[in-house]
């Protein structure tokens, strides 16, 4: 079975998450998440908390790794140490988050 892990410090029950979950779910991968609530860790102490996340799944085996929005580059740069090139930046945002938010 084909694995992705979705990665970062971002919300599950964002939609968008969510969708890209069940699409790849749809098409046989395992999806696996790898992240940090950023309602419950603030400033540096989630990016720690992440790369200890991070390394709990370091020696599993993922086709693709998904920095999920928000991706930065501190959370780039952790897929990147932990997990190796392959990663892919979720770095979609909507007209309507720009102009609203």
């Amino acid at each position: 079975m084909k694995r992705i892990c979705f990665f970062g410090i971002f919300d599950p029950e964002y939609a968008r998450t969510k969708v890209l979950a069940r699409g790849f779910e749809a098409n046989g991968y395992e999806v696996v998440f790898c992240r940090v609530d950023p309602r419950i860790t603030t400033g540096l102490r989630k990016y720690k908390l992440l790369y200890a996340e991070g390394k709990k799944l370091q020696e599993q085996t993922f086709d693709q790794v998904v920095v999920c929005f928000p991706g930065r580059v501190r959370t780039m740069l952790l897929a990147r140490t932990l997990f190796g090139p392959r990663i892919i930046l979720d770095a979609f945002l909507s007209i309507y988050d720009s102009n609203v938010y």
